[in-house]
């Protein structure tokens, strides 16, 4: 026997904590494993039959021609060139990556910048906690109510109040296609 054979023999094997797959497994631990699966089962099944059946069926919905009232017929790729070749996709897809690469990082800024006041002792910190966490206490439709109402394009808007007072027109500020998409970011 070589000496490096000699060595080689010498270095135990670590022994692994996990258990040879040919061993039987104890009752405790097949009971632990089965009520282990029993648990999360509601899980699994609601991911399966909520996201995954879904996300399935749509990607072959996508390859069909279907109106929801005749059965589906099979088309390959056709929506998508149909879809790729239309202009106005293209366009939402451009302001859809204007939007995202403003509010993004524009977004980031100020959520940094907010919890950075957040964490100073200055006076009137009380009054800028209340305003800061005032939208998140404003139920969904009453935010709505408020932007409809700071938005009308008409002079009864707010933010036209202030254009008339500054003796300029009326703007319509979702309406107009030049100024819709950062009166949203904004």
């Amino acid at each position: 026997m070589t000496a490096t054979k000699a060595r080689a023999n010498d270095i135990q094997k670590p022994k692994s904590k996990r258990q040879d797959p040919r061993k039987k497994l104890s009752k405790r631990q097949l009971k632990d494993n089965v009520s282990g699966w029993l648990f999360i089962s509601p899980v699994v099944l609601g991911i399966l039959i909520f996201t995954l059946y879904p996300f399935l069926l749509s990607m072959y919905y996508s390859l069909c021609d279907f109106d929801n009232i005749s059965p589906p017929t099979f088309i390959g790729l056709e929506n998508f060139k149909i879809m790729f070749g239309d202009s106005t996709f293209l366009h939402s897809i451009r302001i859809t990556l204007i939007y995202t690469i403003i509010n993004v990082p524009v977004s980031l800024i100020l959520s940094f910048s907010m919890a950075l006041l957040l964490n100073c002792d200055i006076k009137g910190m009380t009054a800028f906690r209340i305003l800061l966490y005032l939208p998140t206490i404003v139920p969904g439709v009453a935010q709505a109510i408020i932007w409809k109402d700071l938005f009308n394009p008409t002079s009864a808007g707010r933010f036209n109040q202030v254009l008339s007072w500054l003796g300029l027109e009326p703007f319509p500020w979702l309406s107009s296609p030049k100024t819709a998409l950062f009166s949203m970011i904004f």
